[in-house]
């Protein structure tokens, strides 16, 4: 078996039951990895900075795939970005101020946003995950291209609120949930597959040896694109569906293959 690129999703896959930090042994493992020629890919829907913070010591040894694919990043370059239409986000964010239960959490390749009349949520993000959040008078003023629009639902989002936006955006975006209390919509071409083959081409590296471990429905393309697709063993039925290979840790798959 010939793996070039590893590639694991971060919430409910590497971090599990709420972990802010994968086990001390990831680390390690990310290292002794790289000397085997295969790069670790953290692939996920969380921003650049908010994944450095997650690895720590080994930040710099590692590649991005940020942003639910719409941002791209190895040994400090922007290998890839994929900024939506700004008419589309304006009219994404006077459909999140029509709905109370909604929240919109837009980001650029630098920071994402938060309004600042709901600097709960801003905090929540920053001591929760670690993101680098600015806070802003309202959506509408930011001036930086933006790669992916998050709405944010405290009680959970429903079928209900995803075939909404399917409806209204399913034609222009990508719409998909990310985790239980999240909602993200990118450019219509980008998905954690896009960035990760992005990645990949850059490298020279074919998709038949990378391996990518994920659990939930924004990790379907990445997972159905590479030539090893694995689940853990909490993944979304359709997700253990996919995947002949299940894990019951990311640590324990990445032993497996030193």
């Amino acid at each position: 078996m010939s793996i070039k690129l590893f590639a694991s999703d971060l919430d409910g896959t590497l971090l599990q039951n709420g972990a802010k930090f994968p086990p001390n042994e990831v680390y390690d493992l990310v290292l002794k990895l790289k000397e085997k020629g295969i790069i670790f890919v953290a692939a996920s829907g969380r921003q650049y900075h908010s994944i450095r913070k997650v690895f720590g010591p080994v930040a710099d040894e590692i590649a991005y795939v940020c942003e639910n694919g719409s941002l791209v990043i190895y040994e400090g370059k922007i290998l890839y970005d994929c900024p939506m239409d700004r008419d589309l986000t304006d009219e994404i964010n006077n459909l999140v101020e029509q709905h109370s239960e909604y929240y919109a959490v837009p980001s650029s390749s630098r920071c994402s946003y938060v309004c600042d009349k709901y600097h709960d949520l801003a905090t929540m993000m920053r001591e929760g995950f670690n993101y680098y959040i600015e806070e802003v008078p309202n959506i509408a003023s930011i001036d930086e291209p933006i790669i992916k629009f998050s709405i944010y639902r405290a009680d959970g989002m429903t079928d209900t609120d995803e075939l909404l936006l399917k409806e209204r955006f399913g034609n222009r975006a990508t719409v998909t949930p990310s985790g239980i209390t999240w909602i993200d919509l990118m450019h219509p071409t980008v998905d954690k597959k896009v960035g990760l083959s992005h990645l990949a081409d850059a490298l020279g590296i074919s998709m038949t040896d990378c391996m990518a471990v994920g659990d939930h429905y924004n990790d379907y393309g990445m997972l159905e694109s590479v030539g090893h697709p694995v689940a853990v063993l909490n993944a979304q039925p359709g997700i253990l569906e996919l995947c002949k290979q299940k894990t019951d840790t990311v640590a324990s798959l990445m032993s497996s293959l030193l």
